[in-house]
């Protein structure tokens, strides 16, 4: 079924692809106005943002777990789990060598081997700002990649480019 363009809030979007799911919770993209809506137990607070990017496999196992059955005016929003981060990370220190301290690169490929990465992977990132910052940027970029591949196969078109195209 065709379905007429719709004006996304860009910003709330992005931030539903990179925020760490809530437990009980899903956002969902609305078909129909664009709005990205956070439903599910937990939904009026706030969401506690791991900065470096990453959270623990068992937040997403409970995000998705009680997901309710899908809605076809509501597109559900999976932000990429931990696995799929971690493979980010290792594509960006490959693509970057050279261009940050050889520590930090060994210390972050050691603390990507333990079972929860995330608060490793945070300090070293929190101790260098040069890398963190290369990191946030490259994170975002395919964070927006996923956001367009996401689109595309859910067959929505928008009104206005995203951000990130203009």
């Amino acid at each position: 079924m065709k379905r007429k363009p719709i004006k996304i809030d860009w910003d709330a979007l992005e931030d539903a692809f990179s925020s760490p799911p809530q437990p009980e919770a899903v956002s969902y993209l609305d078909r129909v106005t664009g709005r990205v809506v956070l439903e599910g137990e937990g939904e009026d607070a706030e969401l506690d943002e791991n900065e470096a990017g990453f959270e623990p496999a068992t937040a997403v196992a409970r995000a998705t777990a009680g997901s309710p059955p899908e809605d076809p005016m509501h597109l559900p929003i999976r932000p990429p789990d931990v696995p799929r981060k971690v493979e980010w990370m290792k594509n960006f220190l490959r693509q970057t060598t050279g261009e940050h301290p050889p520590e930090v690169a060994a210390a972050i490929t050691a603390a990507m081997a333990v079972e929860n990465p995330t608060p490793a992977i945070k300090g070293i990132l929190d101790s260098n700002p040069e890398v963190r910052d290369a990191w946030y940027l490259y994170r975002s970029e395919r964070i927006q990649e996923m956001i367009d591949e996401w689109l595309a196969e859910n067959g929505v078109e928008t009104t206005d480019p995203p951000p990130w195209k203009t």
